[in-house]
């Protein structure tokens, strides 16, 4: 069995401000809204790639979302209908859009076994409100924690002070754009992957995605890859990257992927 497993949001889906106006309006579709207003798109071409590429292929989506969040994506469920997808950074595997018990429950006893608990993080964690840099301290189901800061003024200093904080009691601090992920060591994108890679016996899988949340999952597929547009392409990490910038970049990846898994060789 040959699988695809990709990061949605600035990897598959983007939002309007990274559709350059040299895209022809015709040529994307909306797939995405929130309260009657727009939110992402994907390119017709790579809706027709992601379609061809099914016929032979499990498409597993893998998004930092929660559940909730990721099942506003319109074209997923009424026309990709995957039957599997991992959300909340990996803390949920869905079959059929209900989370798999089996999972559940490993995640639950990883979660037990961290030194810091969620409950202590996060009323840690409250306590940043009072800075400025802060726009606002979040949780995500009960799983993860972020903060959404005003970037300009976030200093490496703050982040080195988050992870000296969260490290040691098993969680992990990523920077992305302007959220602050706190995530337990214990959930992973990759994780989740690999537990469906076992499960379902998948011998072959690609992987894409924009984020330093993507990189175990890009560098442990037999092929992956991620846009020049994302934070990945700044930092030291062995990758494969896409010469195309934007929703374009999807469309590249999703050729790449096809031809990585056809000749079955590692580009």
């Amino acid at each position: 069995m040959r699988a695809f497993a990709s990061d949605l949001d600035r990897t598959l889906i983007y939002s309007r401000r990274l559709i350059t106006e040299e895209i022809d309006e015709a040529s994307i579709e909306l797939v995405e809204t929130l309260n009657g207003r727009e939110v992402s798109y994907m390119t017709k071409k790579a809706i027709t790639q992601l379609t061809n590429l099914l016929n032979d292929t499990m498409f597993i989506p893998v998004t930092t979302r929660t559940t909730e969040q990721y099942k506003r994506i319109s074209i997923f469920s009424e026309r990709f209908n995957p039957e599997y997808a991992i959300t909340t950074n990996g803390a949920v595997i869905l079959k059929d859009g209900e989370p798999l018990s089996e999972w559940t429950n490993i995640i639950k006893e990883r979660m037990r076994n961290l030194s810091l608990s969620f409950h202590e993080t996060y009323e840690w964690l409250q306590t940043y409100e009072k800075y400025e840099w802060v726009k606002s301290v979040n949780e995500a189901d009960q799983t993860f924690l972020y903060l959404v800061v005003h970037r300009e003024s976030f200093t490496d200093e703050h982040l080195q002070t988050l992870r000296d904080y969260f490290q040691p009691g098993g969680w992990r601090v990523y920077a992305h754009g302007r959220k602050i992920y706190c995530i337990p060591t214990a959930i992973s994108k990759w994780s989740a992957v690999s537990f469906l890679k076992e499960k379902l016996g998948i011998d072959r899988i690609c992987a894409a995605g924009d984020s330093e949340l993507d990189v175990e999952m890009i560098l442990h597929a037999d092929f992956g890859i991620a846009p020049i547009h994302g934070e990945l392409a700044k930092m030291d990490y062995d990758v494969t990257f896409t010469t195309t910038m934007n929703i374009e970049a999807a469309e590249e990846m999703l050729q790449r992927v096809e031809h990585a898994l056809s000749t079955e060789v590692q580009l």
